[in-house]
């Protein structure tokens, strides 16, 4: 696979690989693997975070299956203006 970057990134890059006395195409792979790990990192949590939502939506469902009148949003306020 061949990369293609803009002369400025390119240039960060050379200054980058020589600060550190390694090889410039090292260090884009090193960085490729990390944004890679990442996203599939985060892609992970968020379905993790999604499972958990669906199972707090569906505890709070009542035994017909259908969620109770109180946790509408329309019935929100009114909740509120009873607490204060």
């Amino acid at each position: 696979m061949e990369v293609h970057f803009n002369p400025e990134v390119q240039a960060k890059l050379s200054r980058m690989a020589t600060q550190q006395g390694r090889d410039a195409a090292t260090l884009v792979q090193e960085a490729v693997e990390r944004l890679v790990d990442y996203d599939d990192w985060f892609l992970q949590e968020v379905d993790k975070g999604l499972a958990a939502a669906d199972r707090a939506n569906s505890s709070s469902m009542t035994p017909s299956g259908s969620s109770s009148i109180a946790d509408t949003p329309a019935n929100a306020g009114s909740l509120d203006a009873d607490c204060r």
